[in-house]
């Protein structure tokens, strides 16, 4: 997987960072977002510019199209960077989200990394909250997850609930109820991530598994802007089985549950009752006849 095309913008008076230079890189994939992203790049670059005055942070947004089929990758290249570095990676096609985090990860020239999605759910005025776990607290991993799926249809929540025990069933690592993407990495959180061999990576999994310190902060999603979400039921389905299929040992446990109930089922449907010594000579004539004969009986003398 390849990027088509990349682009950057230098933020006013100021120089190309160096690779691993310390500051914050924000990650942020993007699908068909172009009605969406002109009001999300300025509320992220609001809070970049409060960071920058406040605490001396420079910062960097890496968007990712990831293949859009509207005017996304367009007004992304025209995007101005004011308070921030701009770079737009273009993919050659829709690979999915996972593969636009991936590609953002390998980007990203500033030390520390943030990942929030497009569509202007995750809230930027939450990226203070994560900054200060990071800098103040001294977090490596600061996470966020959903208060609350009320406003989710039941179906999903089902679904949802049963994901995550499926992929905690036996897992030594625990991976948190209703976490998102929506986290930052410390600078050797973001280079342990970025040392994993997995090609098909499942953010959410990998971003625990590292360990270090974490945190999980609460918060409400808001509501989508513009247009609706990209994210169907089948391909929520297909980020299910995929996450469950790399990160979990839950699939290893049904097979074997199911490796050692075959050959019992077997045994057990394979029992047929005998005839007894009385019936045994019956039994052998009938055998030999066509099963589907009547055999008259004859009268007793």
């Amino acid at each position: 997987m390849t990027p088509a095309a990349t682009s950057r913008a230098i933020a006013k008076d100021a120089a190309p960072p160096a690779p691993g230079e310390p500051g914050l890189s924000i990650v942020i994939p993007l699908f068909n977002e172009a009605a969406s992203l002109p009001g999300l790049n300025q509320r992220v670059c609001e809070v970049l510019r409060r960071l920058r005055e406040t605490r001396g942070l420079r910062s960097e947004i890496v968007y990712v199209d990831d293949g859009s089929h509207d005017a996304t990758l367009a007004i992304a290249r025209a995007l101005p960077a004011s308070a921030a570095d701009v770079q737009i990676v273009a993919l050659s096609r829709n690979f999915g989200k996972e593969a636009a985090l991936l590609a953002g990860l390998d980007h990203a020239r500033l030390s520390a990394v943030l990942f929030m999605d497009g569509d202007g759910q995750h809230p930027p005025g939450l990226i203070d909250t994560l900054v200060a776990h990071w800098l103040d607290d001294g977090y490596d991993v600061v996470y966020t997850a959903k208060a609350n799926r009320e406003n989710e249809p039941l179906l999903r929540r089902l679904g949802v609930k049963t994901f995550y025990s499926m992929i905690n069933w036996g897992a030594r690592q625990k991976l948190p109820v209703d976490a998102g993407d929506f986290r930052l990495l410390s600078p050797r959180a973001a280079a342990a991530l970025r040392q994993l061999p997995e090609r098909n990576r499942f953010f959410k999994g990998l971003a625990t598994w590292i360990g270090f310190r974490q945190i999980r902060v609460d918060y409400e999603p808001a509501e989508r802007a513009h247009g609706s979400t990209a994210f169907q039921l089948r391909s929520l389905v297909g980020l299910s089985i995929e996450g469950l299929t790399s990160f979990s040992v839950a699939p290893l446990r049904l097979a074997s549950l199911l490796g050692c109930g075959s050959p019992a089922c077997s045994v057990f449907c394979s029992r047929r009752p005998r005839c007894s010594s009385a019936q045994s000579s019956s039994c052998r004539r009938l055998s030999t006849r066509n099963p589907f004969r009547v055999i008259p009986r004859s009268s007793s003398a």
